[in-house]
C-alpha cells in the first residue's frame, strides 16, 4: 500500500482503518438527529409503522439516487487525494442553482411580513360581495 494514508508516527493505516473510519461517519450521518426525530414522529403517528417503513423506504431510494448520479458524473473514477476541485460546468452549475435558491428564498422573506392580496373579481365583471 504505497499511497495509503500514514498515522502521526509515519506509520501506513491499513485498509481496514479506513474501511472502519468510514462506517463511523456513515453511521454518525445516519443518526443526524432531524431525520431521527422526524422517524420517531412519523412512528408515533397513527399508521406509523406503515408510514415509518416507506420514510425507510424513501430514504434508501434517495441514497441510491445520489450513489448513482456521483458515479455517472465521476465516470467511477474520484479525483486522487488532496486536489483542488477544478472550475468548470459542474461548479458553474452549483453556482446557479445556489443563486436560484437564494433568489427564491429572499423573494419568499419579504412576502412574510406582507398582508394577502385581496380577492379579484370574477372574469365576467360581477362583484364577489353579494351585500
Amino acid at each position: 500500500m504505497e499511497g495509503a494514508p500514514r498515522c502521526p508516527r509515519g506509520q501506513q493505516i491499513g485498509a481496514h482503518m479506513l474501511v472502519l473510519s468510514l462506517v463511523l461517519i456513515g453511521l454518525a450521518i445516519t443518526l443526524e438527529p432531524i431525520p431521527l426525530t422526524a422517524f420517531i414522529l412519523i412512528l408515533a403517528s397513527k399508521g406509523g409503522v406503515r408510514k415509518g417503513a416507506g420514510f425507510i423506504f424513501g430514504w434508501l431510494v434517495s441514497l441510491a439516487i445520489v450513489i448513482a448520479v456521483t458515479v455517472l458524473v465521476t465516470g467511477n473514477n474520484p479525483p486522487k487525494s488532496n486536489t483542488a476541485p477544478l472550475a468548470g460546468p459542474r461548479s458553474a452549475a452549483k453556482l446557479a442553482i445556489g443563486a436560484g435558491l437564494l433568489v427564491i428564498a429572499i423573494r419568499y422573506y419579504r412576502k412574510l411580513g406582507q398582508p394577502k392580496t385581496a380577492e379579484k373579481s370574477p372574469p365576467d365583471g360581477r362583484p364577489t360581495s353579494t351585500t
